[in-house]
């Protein structure tokens, strides 16, 4: 099997004045196609910060994410900004139980990314997958 996540050497830190408070110090993981993972930890640790830095809403301080083959580190803040906001459409929508509002944001949602899939800013396999979790949201709606 594949990677679907792979992070390396991954680091973030987050500076407060003169102090510098390390969130992520060396973290690697893998996540294989197929797999379910779950990241415990006691509060402070670290979790939110990997997952925040996983899906494009921060960037690293050093280190190295993929989707799929697909670097992270090579979207640039448009493109991620772009996706989150088709994205957080598709995820308003069922909150608000609106198929309908729902239906539309996943097909805009799914032209962005057909759209970064077609500039080879994303991998096809990672934006099946994701397109995929997308839909499945909206068919939950009753």
């Amino acid at each position: 099997m594949s990677d679907i996540i792979r992070v390396e050497n991954l680091r973030k830190v987050y500076r407060l004045g003169k102090v510098e408070v390390a969130a992520l110090r060396g973290v690697n993981l893998r996540v294989e196609e197929g797999e379910f993972v779950s990241l415990v930890g006691p509060s402070g640790c670290g979790k939110s910060t990997l997952l925040h830095v996983i899906g494009g809403l921060t960037p690293p301080t050093a280190g190295r994410v993929q989707l799929d083959g697909t670097d992270l580190g090579g979207l640039n803040d448009g493109q991620r900004t772009e996706l989150r906001t088709q994205i957080k459409k598709v995820r308003t929508a069922v909150v608000a139980k609106d198929k309908p509002a729902a239906q539309q944001a996943f097909r805009e949602a799914a032209s962005v990314i057909d759209r970064l899939v077609g500039k080879g800013l994303v991998h096809k396999n990672a934006a099946a997958r994701y397109k995929s979790g997308l839909n499945q949201k909206v068919r939950t709606l009753a």
